[in-house]
Formats: C-alpha cells, sequence, structure tokens
C-alpha cells in the first residue's frame, strides 16, 4: 500500500490553483481569484470524509458496521515526523495482526525518559493546536483510516498540563481538537479527553479528583459544543478511587485495572485493556496480575 505524503496529500488550508500561461500574471491573477467566493475555497481545500466510528448502546459501528475493537495505545506516535512515518509504515503489520484501534497521544507525546518533564506537547499555551502536530495528526488518522482502523485522540496527560493557561487552556484544548477533527473529516475517531486523570503529577485542579465526574463531565461539554457527534471518555489512574463513569462518557480507552478476555470472547461490551465502548468500572485485578504498557498480565 502506497504511504500518503502529509505535506502534499494532506495540505492544511492550503489551495493550488494550475492557471493557463495567460493568467500567470500578478494582475490576471488577482482578477481571477477574486471570482473565487470563500465557500468555493473551502470546499477546494477540505478533504473527502474518513469512515465514522460511532457508539450504538453498548455496541461500537464503523460505516455502519457493528466492529470489536482491540488496539493499542501509541503514546509517542506524533513527537516527530520521523516517529509518526514509522507508526504509518507498521500500520499494515498491525493490521495484518488483528489490531483495528490505536490511541495517540498529543499533549505529552512522550515521556521525556530520562526526564520525565521534557514530554512533548501538542498545543500552544492558549490551547490552540500546533500546525505541525495537527499535520502529523491527520495524517495518521487517514492512514489508519485506509487500514478500517479506529483512532482514540488523547488530549492531555499528567505530564505538561501546567503548559497552558490553567482551566481556559484546558478548555482551548480540548475544543481545537475538536474543531480540526470536524473540519478536515476526521471522524474514525474517539476522544479520550485525559490520559490517566486524577494522576498525581497533573497539576491543574480539573485533572483531579474530587469531584471528578462533575469535571470531566464539564470537560466533555466543551468538545460537544463544537463537535457532538464525536465520542468521548477518559482513561482513569489505576487505583485511585476514580472511574471513567460521567454524564455524557460513551467510550474509554487503556483500561490498565481491566483483565484481558479470552481471545474467544473480547467484545466491545466487555471491560478490557484495549479500547471499549462500555465506560464502567472493572473488577478489581487478580493479586498475581501486573500492569504492562496497558495491558493486564496474569
Amino acid at each position: 500500500m502506497r504511504i500518503a505524503n502529509p505535506a502534499s496529500d494532506y495540505p492544511m488550508n492550503q489551495v493550488t490553483f494550475r492557471l493557463p500561461p495567460l493568467l500567470r500574471g500578478s494582475v490576471l491573477l488577482a482578477a481571477a481569484l477574486a471570482f473565487l467566493t470563500p465557500a468555493l475555497l473551502a470546499q477546494a481545500s477540505a478533504p473527502a470524509p474518513t469512515k465514522k466510528f460511532e457508539v450504538r448502546g453498548d455496541r461500537a459501528y464503523l460505516d455502519g458496521h457493528e466492529i470489536k475493537l482491540w488496539g493499542i495505545r501509541s503514546g509517542n506516535a506524533l513527537m516527530s515526523p520521523a516517529v509518526t512515518e514509522r507508526f504509518v509504515r507498521n500500520m499494515d503489520n498491525m493490521a495484518a495482526h488483528g489490531l483495528n484501534s490505536l490511541v495517540v497521544v498529543v499533549s505529552g507525546t512522550n515521556t521525556g525518559w530520562p526526564d520525565e518533564w521534557l514530554a512533548r506537547n501538542g498545543y500552544n499555551a492558549d490551547g490552540s493546536l500546533k500546525p505541525a502536530y495537527a499535520q502529523r495528526l491527520e495524517w495518521f488518522i487517514r492512514e489508519a483510516d485506509r487500514r478500517g482502523m479506529v483512532v482514540g485522540v488523547t488530549v492531555m496527560s499528567p505530564r505538561v498540563d501546567q503548559d497552558v493557561n490553567g482551566e481556559e487552556g484546558i478548555k482551548g484544548a480540548i475544543q481545537s481538537t475538536g474543531r480540526f477533527l470536524v473540519e478536515r473529516g476526521l471522524r474514525n475517531v474517539f476522544v479520550d479527553l485525559m490520559h490517566e486523570y486524577n494522576h498525581e503529577r497533573a497539576d491543574l485542579d480539573i485533572l483531579k479528583e474530587p469531584n471528578g465526574p462533575d469535571k470531566k463531565a464539564r470537560m466533555a461539554r466543551w468538545l460537544k459544543e463544537v463537535a457532538p457527534d464525536i465520542p468521548l471518555g477518559v482513561c482513569p489512574t489505576i487505583d485511585t478511587g476514580t472511574t471513567p463513569e460521567f454524564p455524557g462518557a460513551t467510550s474509554s480507552s487503556s483500561k490498565k485495572a481491566c483483565p484481558s478476555p479470552p481471545r474467544a470472547t473480547w467484545s466491545t461490551s466487555r471491560c478490557t485493556s484495549a479500547t471499549t465502548t462500555t465506560p464502567r468500572a472493572c473488577s478489581p485485578r487478580p493479586a498475581s496480575s501486573r500492569c504492562i504498557n496497558g495491558s493486564t498480565i496474569t
């Protein structure tokens, strides 16, 4: 399968016109472009929409067909053009092994190991999405769509939340992400508002307990204001008393406290360590289990 070029195949708000020689003078060019209305310009630059992911009850659907999700969290997939390309080039291999769901992280795209505070941040201080991250995000999502995959877009993580301007910055990040997904026709997605909600490294009050359900619901409303059709949820930090349940939640990802079911019983309605469409608390982990990279190993 051909790997798309993000700069040429998914141009960000760019329109290229091929004009005959007689129209290449600056005066004639300006006159020609004057006839193009903003609506026509927008239509010319709008990409084709991806397949649509949605949740109906406790079932997941892609392009109208019920699917069972099983995937991985690719936390560092957007940290640089080279890393994003490695993920894209490996998507065929992932799909061949049955993976159909990938989760990427915009804020805190790398832990910064050995210095965890060097994590990358895809947002400006006001929460606006940085153009380079936006372009990589679209490339990743569209390449996943070509392979029938769903992408979870994580907005915040507990390492660089202090880099945005408080709660208004969080709102800006959630809404800039939602607008971007809608405007670019990226519909094979769900949004993880916060990865590891209630983590000890999170600074901002809205990302921590107490009163977690009300705070999560407020963030959900911010997304719904600009992207009402995109499924959303949070990933709770394990063993901290917070859960994925809150008003407005329709999905959850990377549920590290959940034991993985046998392959024969994988289902979007079950509580698994992959993406689920039923945000609910899981039964306690077996005493002998341990969590590795988002999956519970017994």
